[in-house]
C-alpha cells in the first residue's frame, strides 16, 4: 500500500492549485475504505524505468478497496518535477501520462460522479496472464469521458485468464468506446456511449454483457468483432 508515497507527493506539491496525490494498493490482505470529494491524478516514478503507479486509483491487489469521490481527474498535461528524491533515492515527478482507474486482482468498488479527460485510459483493467484468483471491479459513474480497456490476462506464452475475472459498469454517459480483450466476464449497463472517436472492441476470448440505451455512430463505427468474442447487446438505439 502507498501510504507513504501518497504523503510525499502531498507534501511536496503544497501550494500548488491542484496538488497530486492518488490511491495505491498492492497487498490481497488490505482493506482501505476512502470518501473525498476529489482525486487528482498523479503518477508516481522511480528511477527505474517502468515502475511506479500510473493512475489515481491505482490497485495491483486487495482484500477489498471503497472509493467514493465527485471526481477523478488528470494533471491536464502539466508535468511537473520538484529535483527532489524520496527516502530510498527514487525521484518523484506529477505527470499527465495515466489512467483514472487502474485495476489487476482484488475486489474493488468505486463510486464516482465523472473521471474525466486523462491521457491515458478513463479504466484500465489487467488480468495476470494465468491468473487464477476470483476478482471483481463494480464501477459506478455519471460520466467517464475517456476509452476504457480490459485486457483479460492471455499472452504469446500461451498464458490464459480465468472467467472469474469480472467487471460490472453502470454509466450515465460513457464519450468513447471500450475495448474487451481476451478473458474475463464483463457487464455493462450505460444510458448512453458515443463512439465518434473511439469504436467498441471484443477480441479473444472476453465474454461481454450490455445493455445501453443509445450508441452514437458518426465516425469510428460500432466497433470489431473478433473471432471468439462473445459479446450480448440487450439493446440499444444507434444514431
Amino acid at each position: 500500500m502507498h501510504y507513504r508515497r501518497t504523503r510525499l507527493l502531498q507534501r511536496v506539491f503544497t501550494g500548488i492549485p491542484q496538488p497530486a496525490g492518488h490511491i495505491g494498493c498492492d497487498k490481497s490482505q488490505f482493506k482501505i475504505s476512502f470518501t473525498g470529494r476529489e482525486l487528482a491524478f498523479a503518477t508516481y516514478h522511480e528511477n527505474a524505468a517502468g515502475l511506479g503507479t500510473r493512475a489515481a486509483v491505482y490497485v495491483r491487489n486487495a482484500l477489498r478497496l471503497d472509493v467514493n469521490c465527485d471526481r477523478i481527474y488528470g494533471a491536464r498535461g502539466t508535468n511537473y518535477d520538484p529535483g527532489l528524491i524520496d527516502e530510498f533515492g527514487d525521484k518523484i515527478f506529477w505527470s499527465e501520462f495515466g489512467s483514472g482507474i487502474y485495476w489487476e486482482l482484488g475486489e474493488v468498488y468505486v463510486h464516482c460522479g465523472a473521471i474525466e479527460k486523462i491521457s491515458s485510459y478513463g479504466v484500465g483493467g489487467r488480468q495476470p496472464p494465468g491468473n487464477t484468483v476470483t476478482a471483481n471491479l463494480w464501477l459506478n459513474a455519471d460520466f467517464i469521458e475517456n476509452h476504457i480497456y480490459m485486457n483479460g490476462g492471455a499472452d504469446a506464452a500461451g498464458h490464459v485468464g480465468t472467467y472469474n475475472w469480472r467487471s460490472w459498469l453502470v454509466a450515465k454517459e460513457i464519450l468513447e468506446g471500450i475495448s474487451y480483450f481476451d478473458y474475463g466476464r464483463h457487464y455493462l449497463t450505460v444510458q448512453k456511449i458515443n463512439l465518434q472517436s473511439v469504436p467498441m472492441s471484443f477480441k479473444g476470448a472476453a465474454q461481454v454483457w450490455m445493455t445501453a440505451q443509445k450508441i452514437t455512430n458518426t465516425v469510428a463505427g460500432v466497433g470489431y468483432w473478433r473471432r471468439r468474442a462473445t459479446a450480448a447487446v440487450r439493446s440499444f438505439t444507434q444514431t
